[in-house]
């Protein structure tokens, strides 16, 4: 595959008004045999929403649309903290600043093919998505810790899950600081290996080996992930936020509040959760409960109980943020 040859078939898929990115493991220096090339191509209008594959002799190019306004719109977004102001505090908001983070981190590690310097070339500076995809990291850590945390009494081996994860986020926090900014879980151990960080390579295989055993040791993981934290050296003022999980509806039958999801399976309440269910539905967020200092572990039973059930949705935000 020549650079001819590329260029010939995103201007037959694409047009010539546009601009084309070449990103993903190939570019990044972490392919292996099974990699595909990721091509990104901005134009005012996007021909698909839908990612097209083209096989051209024996190479996979996956080819990626984005219109001009909505690839500036996420680059704004990911240019923000994710935690400012209300933060990550609804599934919605996290899912979009997810995205916005990934679309920024991939075309701005790119590697131009063509449209430099036209009004499709719309890259922010390298070290505004660094930034961006370390406080993301940074808030998604804490996210996946205090859910392990909650977990780990009732599903253990699901809270086992979540400290590896969580261990592994806040890995990626101090990766990316260190400029190993493309986005994505599944290259972890290739920026380890390049910064040379065996030690937490290491670290990295024993959490994966830890979270598959049929008796977790949570211990093992909190004294892993405390130098973590203490390395990032992060502000601390974060929130655990609680909003109520995407599908919920509270109902009344013969007399009890019945809380349901996409109307699967059912809960009764009791008055008092009844209650507060009641107001997060009336709340336009959602948001059932804030939990100001997310290092506190003493969340109200209820809360705890609707969680592990899977009827809410788990954000963090600053402390600063305000809600029930």
């Amino acid at each position: 595959m020549t650079r001819a040859r590329l260029e010939q078939e995103i201007h037959d898929a694409a047009g010539a008004e546009c601009a084309a990115f070449v990103a993903g493991s190939i570019t990044e220096g972490y392919s292996n045999a099974y990699s595909d090339l990721d091509v990104h191509v901005v134009r005012d209008a996007a021909a698909t929403s839908l990612p097209l594959m083209v096989h051209v002799d024996s190479c996979r190019i996956d080819l990626a649309f984005h219109t001009r306004e909505n690839t500036e719109k996420a680059l704004r977004t990911a240019a923000k903290a994710p935690v400012a102001g209300a933060g990550e505090l609804t599934r919605k908001m996290w899912e979009h600043k997810r995205k916005a983070v990934s679309a920024a981190s991939r075309l701005t590690c790119s590697v131009p093919l063509y449209g430099q310097g036209t009004p499709w070339d719309v890259r922010l500076p390298a070290e505004v998505v660094r930034d961006g995809a370390a406080d993301w990291w940074r808030a998604e850590a804490r996210r996946r810790l205090v859910a392990a945390r909650l977990l780990a009494t009732r599903f253990p081996r699901v809270a086992a899950r979540r400290f590896h994860e969580a261990h592994s986020a806040f890995l990626e926090v101090l990766a990316t600081r260190c400029g190993e900014d493309y986005f994505g879980f599944k290259w972890l151990p290739e920026k380890l290996k390049r910064l040379g960080w065996t030690d937490d390579l290491a670290a990295f295989r024993d959490a994966l080996r830890q979270s598959t055993k049929p008796v977790p040791d949570f211990d093992w993981f909190e004294r892993r992930i405390e130098p973590l934290i203490a390395r990032d050296q992060a502000d601390e003022k974060y929130s655990a936020v609680f909003s109520l999980a995407p599908g919920v509806s509270l109902t009344r039958l013969a007399g009890q509040s019945l809380l349901s999801r996409w109307n699967m399976r059912a809960a009764g309440l009791s008055s008092a959760l009844s209650g507060l269910v009641q107001e997060a539905v009336g709340r336009e967020d959602g948001i059932l409960h804030t939990h100001h200092d997310w290092r506190d572990r003493d969340v109200p039973d209820g809360v705890v109980e609707l969680f592990s059930a899977d009827f809410l949705w788990l954000g963090v935000g600053m402390r600063e943020h305000r809600g029930r």
